[in-house]
């Protein structure tokens, strides 16, 4: 769990171990990473780093947390012309963090970004601004968005980093062969 608080030193500090992280994710992959790298990587002691988090992942969960938060102040304010404009928009906020959703993606922790969605509800429905009537239903709609992000970055990021529209016209294309699927027998 991390623990930094809305005190602008608080959030420095935050900034400075993820971007310690982050500068530690360009030579090695985050199995490889100890939390004593990133504290060398950002000239923070051991015990401020224990301080904010309790470990690397905790690091990921905060960035993406931030990330979603971001995204949902940026996104609320802006007009877009169409449906697709608003998601490809969003997935760039996203890809704009490379190496830490890589290294999310490739250590099989999708559930990260699954806590982000559930955790951040009201930032989530300023950006897709559906009503559910209670809160099992916005868990399955975390949920399946988590899995459909989470398996269009890993196919995004085996494919070469293709180009993000064609991605996306990709995965839409696979959520209607889905739905059309699941669909009820008339």
């Amino acid at each position: 769990m991390y623990r930094v608080t809305d005190n602008p030193r608080s959030k420095k500090t935050a900034a400075l171990i993820c971007d310690g992280l982050e500068k530690c994710l360009e030579t090695k992959p985050l199995g490889s990473i100890h939390v004593k790298d990133i504290f060398e990587q950002c000239y923070v002691s051991r015990s401020t780093f224990y301080r904010l988090f309790d470990s690397i992942i905790d690091v990921l969960i905060y960035q993406c947390d931030c990330i979603m938060k971001e995204r949902a102040r940026i996104v609320k304010d802006m007009t877009f012309k169409n449906k697709t404009e608003r998601a490809l928009y969003c997935i760039g906020i996203w890809l704009a963090h490379p190496r830490l959703i890589k290294a999310i993606v490739d250590n099989n922790l999708g559930w990260i970004l699954l806590q982000t969605h559930l955790k951040n509800q009201d930032y989530l429905q300023s950006i897709y601004p559906f009503a559910f009537e209670d809160k099992s239903k916005y868990d399955y709609f975390a949920s399946i968005l988590s899995s459909v992000i989470c398996g269009a970055l890993f196919v995004y990021f085996k494919h070469g980093e293709e180009n993000i529209a064609d991605a996306y016209k990709n995965v839409v294309e696979s959520i209607n062969a889905i739905t059309a699927a699941f669909a009820p027998n008339e």
